[in-house]
């Protein structure tokens, strides 16, 4: 069957979920099923990049890739490690897993990874993320793993991520997303934002092509966090149909939407996100084209995009009998299938 207009069929999956708080810290893996294993590719350059400077830690190579890409030379400013902590507060830093590994002690085994939590890396890491930086990771795809677990481990530290139990009892939040990735190399990105209701934290892969989208929308993120950005009386019941639910909580959490109905409004909770998500967005807000990741791309030009996200208090609501804590949360996601001009029924 053929179609000829631009149609989408969104699903969106709102549902209640426990999570048990365990020991000293806390690791939350969110797994997407089917994953696809060819994500259609977001662009080979940029035309005009208007983002921040990049503060880039590692050989000219990795600088050599940016500027294939279309990032301006002057907007690419090398520096060393020891420098990182003099960098401005929400600064854009890139480090090459080569220049960081030699500071780093972990083991692996199978699928389990030890980090060593007294490795000099993960105090230089915190701090960058105690000043509001976005941090990218350049690694090879087999240690992307290592790299996701330091930087959201020292981010949770950095930023305070934390779930508070029994007696005031502090526990850090990891958290780490599988993500389809489809390049030998790729760029693990974590930050973590103050909002009215909580924290913002915004983690995982990334691409290269998609890094001015990133940084465009993570600044804008801040601003109106802050409450520099103008606000609506959107409501999610009203006018958004086919946008997905993480999009919208997300831009809810941010303050940016002024209805949240009072439910979220003690300021105790925590938002997890996949950081591609913000890389993917293609309108300021709310559009109707927020569908989420693109992620498989067919003959006819129809793209598959999917998405999912965490709401969760930051707090312990009780324990079980095993007396591990019980913390209430939303898991939220959504699938779409977009159909060009030219697309095919299904």
């Amino acid at each position: 069957m053929r179609f000829k207009s631009k149609l989408v069929f969104a699903i969106s999956l709102v549902v209640a979920v426990v999570l048990v708080a365990v020991m000293v810290s806390v690791l939350l893996l969110t797994h997407m099923v089917n994953k696809p294993s060819t994500p259609a590719p977001i662009g080979s350059s940029i035309s005009i990049y208007l983002g921040p400077t990049i503060y880039v830690v590692g050989p000219q190579s990795l600088t050599q890739r940016l500027v294939s890409v279309g990032i301006p030379q002057s907007k690419i400013a090398p520096t060393s490690l020891d420098q990182l902590p003099n960098l401005p507060n929400n600064s854009v830093v890139m480090i090459d897993w080569s220049v960081i590994k030699p500071y780093i002690a972990y083991s692996t085994i199978g699928k389990n990874i030890t980090l060593n939590l007294t490795s000099p890396a993960v105090g230089l890491l915190e701090g960058l993320f105690a000043k509001g930086d976005l941090v990218l990771v350049n690694v090879s795809r087999s240690e992307a793993p290592i790299a996701e677990l330091l930087l959201s481990y020292t981010m949770a530290r950095g930023a305070n991520v934390v779930v508070y139990g029994p007696n005031g009892a502090r526990s850090y939040l990891v958290p780490m997303l599988e993500m389809p990735i489809n390049s030998n190399y790729t760029l693990i990105g974590a930050t973590a934002i103050r909002t009215p209701y909580g924290i913002a934290v915004l983690v995982g892969p990334v691409s290269l092509e998609g890094l001015p989208n990133l940084f465009w929308y993570w600044l804008w993120s801040i601003e109106a966090a802050k409450g520099d950005k103008p606000t609506t009386n959107q409501d999610p019941g009203n006018g958004f149909r086919n946008v997905g639910p993480c999009y919208v909580y997300y831009w809810y959490f941010l303050g940016w939407l002024q209805s949240w109905y009072g439910v979220h409004s003690s300021g105790n909770f925590t938002f997890l996100w996949d950081l591609q998500s913000l890389e993917n967005q293609v309108a300021i807000g709310i559009s109707a084209y927020d569908y989420g990741i693109a992620a498989v791309q067919d003959n006819y030009g129809d793209m598959f995009y999917y998405d999912s996200c965490i709401l969760m208090l930051n707090s312990v609501l009780g324990s079980t009998a095993n007396h591990e804590g019980v913390i209430g949360a939303e898991l939220l996601g959504d699938v779409a299938y977009y159909l060009t001009n030219n697309g095919s029924g299904g």
